[in-house]
């Protein structure tokens, strides 16, 4: 189906306001841009229900092939930003949510902070929903931060991307491919097709980066491991991306 044909032009309603939406990915950036704010409604330019969301998820959808062809812009968008979301569980949490707390102070002095703050305001005043001035406060600075996440973590997922390119044409792939389909010829258990080992070793790879990256830029949770009293030395391995670095003793 091509949803142009079928609906050139949808409507999408939400708390930010409605908006004319001309294709899925437009209408996926509105129910991302929506979901703090509440649910989306989209209709057809007769004011008919397309399909309606819960936050940034489709809840219910009249027309299953637009869905469909929905989901397909919708689905990268939620997981960026259930990554941006993430990004404070994983390791490095205090570190970074610590550097994000001094990096909102900074913005809350800003013309920028200002106008966001307004922003906000005149969409609760619309609506009529009383809010205080410190709740449109505390839903500026998260959806702030948010932003910060979500652009740092493109920039790591950026650079990851190049690191991991750089590995699967490295002698170390080659050596690890080769581990891998020895270890399932010793386990007795049917070699997957090269593409899925492949597969397996990019994702892999990309975790261990994307950890170890994090852990060098807020500071690693590092434990002794293997002291060498004789020679004066400590494996110090890190809790979240298990780097490991060998100090020498006072």
């Amino acid at each position: 189906m091509n949803d142009k044909e079928k609906y050139p032009l949808l409507i999408g309603r939400s708390m930010i306001g409605n908006r004319r939406l001309h294709n899925t990915d437009e209408a996926a950036d509105f129910i991302c841009m929506s979901a703090e704010y509440g649910d989306t409604t989209i209709t057809d330019v007769n004011g008919i229900t397309v399909l309606t969301t819960y936050g940034m998820y489709i809840d219910k959808a009249v027309d299953t092939e637009y869905r469909d062809e929905l989901l397909k812009a919708l689905k990268p968008k939620q997981e960026e930003l259930v990554g941006a979301e993430n990004c404070l569980i994983n390791g490095g949490e205090k570190e970074y949510a610590q550097n994000l707390d001094r990096t909102a102070e900074k913005y809350l002095k800003t013309e920028a902070y200002k106008n966001d703050f307004a922003e906000i305001r005149g969409i609760y005043n619309r609506t009529q929903e009383n809010k205080s001035d410190e709740e449109i406060k505390q839903m500026v600075i998260g959806r702030f931060k948010t932003q910060c996440i979500k652009e740092d973590n493109t920039k790591r997922h950026q650079k990851i991307k190049a690191m991991v390119k750089e590995y699967l044409n490295s002698a170390e792939f080659e050596t690890d491919f080769n581990t891998e389909i020895n270890n399932y010829i010793a386990r007795g258990e049917e070699v997957p097709p090269d593409r899925q080992i492949r597969e397996m070793l990019n994702e892999e790879r990309y975790q261990r980066y994307r950890r170890e990256m994090f852990c060098e830029e807020n500071g690693h949770s590092r434990h002794e491991v293997n002291p060498d009293i004789e020679n004066g030395t400590s494996d110090m391995e890190c809790n979240c991306c298990g780097g490991s670095q060998t100090i020498g003793w006072m």
